[in-house]
């Protein structure tokens, strides 16, 4: 038994090695079993070569916005035709919307949604307020002609899938 000492907290043992409940060892990975299906297959199809954080014109984005962004430039839209988080409405305020990209070019616009499946395409509910927000748009550019694109995960599984979707829906720059 270890002799008290007034005035100095008791020594701590190092994390990994007492009996609490946050004190466990910490699993290696060589440790852990392998999944019985092998690797995902999404990730293993996605080719991913960066790790986030991303950031896009110096704004934090999604992996999916980050994507979008390059294959757009790769097809040859310039920053100056690109605008990444456009608000409308008041943008993050309530009430307000935030479109991901809005391209400018040849004197009309064309907005592209990147709708993600956790925030955009689990529940009824997402996909509804998804259709209201389509219909703000609307309103938030009357007479002006433009053309609303919206991609969906399964659209940017990998670069060579979104440049495809890209080009076929936006087409090549101005």
């Amino acid at each position: 038994m270890q002799k008290a000492e007034y005035g100095r907290a008791p020594r701590r043992k190092t994390p990994g090695y007492g009996k609490g409940p946050y004190d466990r060892p910490r699993v290696v990975a060589a440790k852990r079993r392998p999944l019985p299906h092998g690797p995902s297959i999404l990730r293993e199809r996605r080719g991913i070569t960066r790790a986030g954080p991303f950031t896009v014109q110096g704004q934090s984005a999604s992996d999916l916005e980050d994507r979008v962004y390059r294959t757009l430039r790769r097809l040859g839209w310039t920053d100056a035709e690109i605008d990444f988080q456009f608000p409308i409405f008041g943008g993050f305020q309530p009430g307000g919307q935030v479109l991901d990209f809005v391209l400018t070019a040849f004197g009309r616009l064309t907005i592209v949604a990147v709708n993600g499946d956790y925030w955009h395409n689990r529940t009824l509910q997402q996909r509804e307020r998804d259709r209201a927000d389509r219909a703000a748009v609307e309103k938030a550019f009357p007479g002006r002609p433009y053309t609303f694109l919206s991609l969906s995960s399964g659209d940017l599984v990998d670069d060579e899938m979104a440049y495809r979707r890209l080009r076929a829906g936006v087409g090549r720059g101005g």
